[in-house]
């Protein structure tokens, strides 16, 4: 019996190293995902995403899924910010954030800043992103995302 008590203990504080590097590991794909859209670099940004992920997000068409859908929002968005004469964009991630694991999936949700400006004139707006990701072969890629005003 102690012997089956230790097995188990032991696989318990196993389970807790692993869950603390995949939160870890998880928000970094997350980071490096902001990082890139600072960057203006959408293309790195979109080689985060699962090949059929799902977004949901403050512009027409809203919703994309299924195939390609973090390309096409790509495109969207670089279709709305010229359209808009958006310029100099940066989001920044509260310090304060939900990481949840379990297994090969994961929840990221914090508040959010997206700063630049428009036709000249400096925006801010306050919004909230919410992440789901998986854990595949290659590591952790964004499944789901949505962005809320």
């Amino acid at each position: 019996m102690q012997k089956l008590i230790l097995i188990f203990a032991v696989g318990m504080l196993g389970a807790g190293w692993a869950s603390a590097s995949d939160k870890t590991d998880a928000v970094a794909v997350v980071n490096q995902w902001t990082d890139n859209f600072n960057k203006g670099d959408l293309k790195a940004a979109v080689a985060l995403c699962a090949a059929d992920a799902s977004i949901i997000d403050d512009l027409a068409p809203f919703h994309w899924r299924g195939p390609g859908a973090c390309a096409k929002w790509s495109e969207a968005y670089a279709a709305y910010v010229k359209e808009q004469e958006i310029t100099d964009v940066t989001v920044t991630l509260a310090p304060s954030q939900t990481v949840d694991v379990s297994g090969d999936r994961a929840y990221f949700a914090a508040r959010a800043t997206y700063v630049g400006t428009e036709k000249g004139k400096p925006i801010k707006v306050a919004a909230r992103v919410t992440m789901a990701l998986e854990k595949g072969s290659g590591g952790w890629q964004i499944v789901a995302w949505s962005w809320s005003d």
